[in-house]
């Protein structure tokens, strides 16, 4: 994505997807919206295969309804208008399931899920991509080593620092410089990105 960043706003990339040719705008909105769509899904009780279906089906209907004007910014966040999309497309899953008796989940179960709740789904969804994204690029882009990395990861899982030395080859005091170093860095990006994905206008 050249001409987009990890740190272009939302209401950028929503102001380019109204030329039908800005493929990399397309490109860089569904890599931001797509796995958060696709946690939601899942959470709310679908296969990983159905999710894919779902967040397919709900970028495809975004952007046909954002380019026929049907989404109207200043009413309303992007990210509500595009959790009541998937859910409503998670509701039509179940349905269809529960026709066919397929259904492991009652979509009564679903229709009582308040849109409320979808949206704090949809908010964990989002830190979680967010950082997800953001370990993705302090590992793209920075100097810092694997090792260094991997540090940090042991010790966010709650390896003992003297067990994470042993494993990665390092000194304790190693260990404590390998966390600061990977946090600062990464409060960085996890700032950077947060920023990006709530300036909606």
């Amino acid at each position: 994505m050249p001409e987009f960043s990890r740190s272009t706003t939302t209401t950028l990339l929503l102001e380019s997807l109204h030329d039908p040719l800005n493929q990399e705008a397309w490109s860089a909105l569904d890599h931001r919206m797509r796995p958060i769509i696709h946690g939601v899904a899942l959470r709310l009780g679908v296969s990983t295969e159905d999710a894919a279906d779902v967040a397919q089906e709900t970028m495809t209907n975004f952007l046909r309804s954002y380019r026929s004007g049907q989404y109207v910014r200043g009413k309303g966040r992007l990210r509500d208008w595009m959790c009541g999309i998937a859910r409503n497309r998670v509701m039509d899953l179940h349905r269809s399931r529960s026709r066919r008796r397929e259904a492991a989940v009652d979509v009564g179960d679903i229709a009582r899920i308040e849109e409320s709740g979808v949206r704090q789904l949809w908010n964990e969804e989002e830190r979680k991509t967010i950082l997800e994204q953001s370990m993705q690029e302090l590992r793209e882009k920075s100097r810092m080593s694997e090792r260094t990395i991997r540090a940090f990861e042991m010790v966010l899982l709650g390896v003992p620092d003297r067990e994470v030395a042993d494993q990665c080859g390092m000194t304790v005091p190693e260990v404590y410089v390998a966390k600061h170093r990977v946090a600062t860095k990464l409060r960085q990006i996890v700032a950077e990105l947060t920023a990006a994905y709530d300036q909606e206008g």
